[in-house]
């Protein structure tokens, strides 16, 4: 799966772990639970939500989410540190999540068509946290949702979701007011009745930001893709 389609998931990932972290590969081993049958897809190299690490794992399937998720659940509910599974739901994915001594995995399911389902799964511990550093200074007018901090093949990301009262024409000015006084060119600009589209680039940085309205408000998604990492 491409870090860039993952990046769509995060704000349900965040939810989902909410404050716990990565343990390494080897102490994840045999942590997925899952059937045999479905095919699980690493997605990036690092990925770092708000702060927490974490090892996941994507999957599609033409198995319904109801029979995979039971599945699962027994699997998890068989281990010997029986904690309990906890069910929740959000938006259209339906979750499962469970505490495996210091670590925490979960498991996110949705149909994306009539017989298909694709997934998401990951183990954190929280040991590892730390506060993320965003890329960039957010003016004023904006307040930080989450921030997804990741490596894919050797090239550094940050996305960063922020809220505001003010409306997309507003917070995309002062969005720009601030890129254009760190050193970013001028940025390019696009337009709609419901949503503004800012790009711009720094060296072999590259920035894009889509402003959506939000209620009385807006909300902004700002992915910022680096050079290589040293």
């Amino acid at each position: 799966m491409l870090l860039t389609s993952f990046i769509a998931h995060c704000r349900v990932l965040a939810v989902m772990v909410a404050g716990t972290v990565l343990a390494t590969s080897a102490a994840a081993t045999g942590w997925q639970g899952a059937p045999e049958s479905l095919r699980l897809e690493s997605v990036g190299e690092e990925i770092r939500v708000n702060g927490t690490p974490m090892l996941v794992r994507h999957f599609e399937s033409s198995q319904s989410a109801e029979a995979v998720l039971e599945y699962m659940e027994r699997d998890w509910s068989a281990a010997p540190w029986s904690a309990p599974v906890h069910h929740s739901t959000l938006g259209d994915w339906s979750i499962l999540n469970q505490d495996i001594g210091d670590r925490h995995r979960s498991v996110q399911v949705r149909e994306t068509s009539p017989g298909s389902i694709e997934g998401l799964l990951a183990v954190t511990s929280p040991a590892l946290h730390r506060e993320p550093v965003l890329s960039i200074r957010l003016p004023a007018a904006l307040s930080t949702v989450s921030v997804v901090d990741s490596v894919d093949q050797g090239r550094t990301a940050q996305q960063i979701m922020a809220s505001s009262p003010q409306s997309c024409g507003n917070v995309g000015n002062a969005l720009e007011s601030v890129l254009r006084t760190s050193g970013w060119t001028t940025p390019q600009r696009r337009q709609s009745p419901r949503a503004l589209l800012i790009s711009t680039n720094r060296g072999d940085e590259q920035l894009d930001a889509i402003i959506t309205v939000n209620g009385g408000g807006s909300m902004a998604v700002i992915n910022i893709v680096g050079g290589a990492r040293p």
